[in-house]
């Protein structure tokens, strides 16, 4: 099925926001889903959502959660102050983020989990958890990104690869984050790390038995990193 949403207003649905699944493609349009109990917009069972402009707020999950080997191009949405995490990408997906804003989320700003594809643009910032997170051998480009002040890392990598900057106009942002501003750990992990500014990292440490981390880039548990051009 096909379903088309503009210029809507959702407030505390009792489960999801907007549901999309068994195949469906759904084009989500300027609109505001804001206090559902689950997540501000779920995907799931191989569909396709494209998402642009609006706001996805203070959901009881995720603001927008991707699942079941679906795919996602969001842009330009304000996705911040969820329960959990602002943008969930899982399960084999396919994600483009371009120029959202994914703040004061309750866990990472993004996560994307067994996922691929690329974070454009935009802003990940002050949430609990990471500002980007990938794991279970995700494959992701993130350029162009602001990610600041998060709780816990910047960019956290586990047995993925990441793609971390390039150019001038591509280069992140990576600052001011209480752990370190880039974390890569695991033997299936790659990260190639170029061009980004990866400053003031470690305001409050991560404690562990070693005790106190805060690096502005750490590679641990045998990651692969090809770190060149970066102001550390």
């Amino acid at each position: 099925s096909t379903a088309a949403l503009k210029d809507v207003k959702i407030d505390s649905s009792k489960k999801f926001g907007i549901g999309v699944d068994s195949e469906s493609k759904t084009t989500v349009n300027n609109c505001t889903v804001s206090a559902s109990s689950r997540n501000g917009i779920s995907v799931s069972d191989k569909s396709t959502l494209e998402v642009k402009n609006g706001s996805y707020n203070a959901n009881g999950e995720s603001g927008i959660a991707v699942s079941g080997t679906s795919k996602a191009k969001i842009s330009s949405c304000d996705v911040n102050s969820n329960t959990k995490y602002g943008i969930c990408i899982a399960e084999k997906s396919t994600l483009t983020i371009e120029n959202c804003t994914t703040n004061s989320n309750g866990d990472n700003g993004i996560s994307i989990s067994a996922s691929s594809g690329k974070v454009t643009g935009g802003q990940s910032n002050s949430n609990t958890g990471h500002g980007v997170s990938l794991s279970d051998a995700s494959a992701v480009d993130v350029t162009g990104v602001t990610i600041s002040e998060n709780h816990e890392y910047g960019i956290c990598v586990a047995d993925s690869t990441l793609n971390g900057g390039a150019a001038d106009s591509q280069a992140n942002q990576i600052t001011a984050n209480y752990w370190s501003g880039i974390s890569a750990t695991g033997e299936k992990t790659n990260v190639i790390v170029n061009g980004n500014t990866i400053t003031g990292n470690g305001t409050n440490p991560r404690q562990s038995a070693d005790g106190a981390i805060g690096h502005g880039i750490g590679v641990s548990e045998s990651a692969q990193a090809t770190i060149s051009n970066n102001t550390i």
